[in-house]
């Protein structure tokens, strides 16, 4: 004898549903979905960044250390003008790196500006809209048809503008 279940079987299915949970719900708002989807929860990935956070402080100790047992007075004279002279010549090398690689991407963008403008013509539509992704170009201006109020007054009236009506007292 078969005993029956006490809910119907979708009825099971719609309770588990309404027990699973929205990701986005966990998720908290400052953390990236991705990075929640890692297969690290939130506390390791806190004590990773903690731990880099660590080791970086470590080596910046070790190389204080380091400093202070080879103590000397002249050369510590002189370090504070050579680190700024060195951070500053990397600074001054970094923004020219930097301003080289604009200079290449403006040139770049230009000339490929320029390829398209001289292949199609410079008002040309045909990148304009998603629709053109079709090989018909937008119609111009030319081929519109206008209506209502912007409609011409001779395309609708069938009258001549030098009629002079002889009631009229000029």
């Amino acid at each position: 004898k078969k005993v029956a279940s006490s809910a119907p079987s979708n009825r099971k299915r719609q309770i588990k549903k309404r027990h699973r949970t929205n990701l986005s719900s966990h998720v908290p708002d400052d953390t990236y979905k991705r990075s929640f989807l890692s297969h690290d929860n939130l506390d390791q990935i806190e004590s990773s960044k903690l731990r880099l956070a660590i080791s970086q402080t470590q080596r910046k100790v070790d190389a204080l250390r380091m400093r202070l047992e080879k103590w000397d007075p002249a050369e510590e004279a002189k370090r504070p003008d050579q680190e700024e002279e060195a951070d500053h010549l990397k600074r001054v090398k970094l923004y020219s790196e930097n301003m080289k690689l604009d200079e290449d991407a403006r040139k770049i963008a230009q000339h490929d500006q320029n390829l398209l403008n001289a292949k199609r013509g410079i008002n040309n539509s045909h990148h304009r809209r998603k629709a053109n992704l079709k090989k018909k170009p937008r119609p111009g201006p030319e081929t519109w048809k206008l209506r209502g109020a912007a409609r011409p007054a001779w395309e609708v009236y069938d009258f001549d503008t030098r009629y002079v009506d002889p009631h009229i007292k000029a």
